[in-house]
């Protein structure tokens, strides 16, 4: 069986980062450190996608179009090294009905264009969302109210939330 993992704009970025760059544009130790971190994270997870032939990698549409905006070292790099490891949707059909998707208004509190990239990934088939900074879609509550007005109201079921260190941690099986 094949898992679909959907992978967010902020994952790639962290991918096409290094820590020279990164260096570069934050001043504080503290946030340097947790940014490195948050970098090894994706690219441990980048690794693992491209080692593991049951674990496919799909970039949504809406995050291939988001990533556009990217700084332009960042999509060289990631295209250089990380390119061939995901496979880039080019369903325009569901990038078409995700763009003019009306989401039921008790998820107002929740940007729209988070929940439609939900929505897409649902729609591609990924049982899991891979993001780091829509900590919003992340929230236990949040989490649950997504999955319970997707069901009823769409019809569909929502990709799982995760961080990169939170699915890796999910197909870690401690040895007894």
């Amino acid at each position: 069986m094949v898992i679909k993992v959907a992978i967010d704009t902020n994952v790639l970025g962290y991918l096409g980062e290094t820590e020279t760059t990164l260096k570069k544009s934050i001043k504080s130790t503290k946030k340097l450190n947790e940014e490195i971190n948050k970098m090894e994270c994706a690219c441990a997870f980048a690794k693992l996608i491209c080692s593991n032939t049951r674990i496919k990698g799909i970039i949504p549409l809406m995050v291939a179009y988001e990533f556009r905006h990217a700084p332009q070292y960042v999509k060289k790099r990631v295209f250089e090294k990380w390119a061939d490891c995901f496979h880039w949707s080019n369903n325009i059909t569901i990038y078409k009905r995700t763009k003019s998707l009306k989401l039921p208004p008790t998820l107002s509190h929740l940007k729209q264009s988070d929940l439609k990239i939900v929505y897409e990934s649902s729609k591609l088939g990924c049982q899991y969302l891979i993001t780091f900074n829509r900590t919003d879609l992340r929230k236990e509550k949040n989490k649950k109210l997504i999955k319970s007005e997707f069901k009823k109201k769409l019809k569909i079921t929502p990709p799982e939330i995760l961080s990169p260190d939170e699915f890796l941690n999910l197909l870690y099986i401690p040895k007894h």
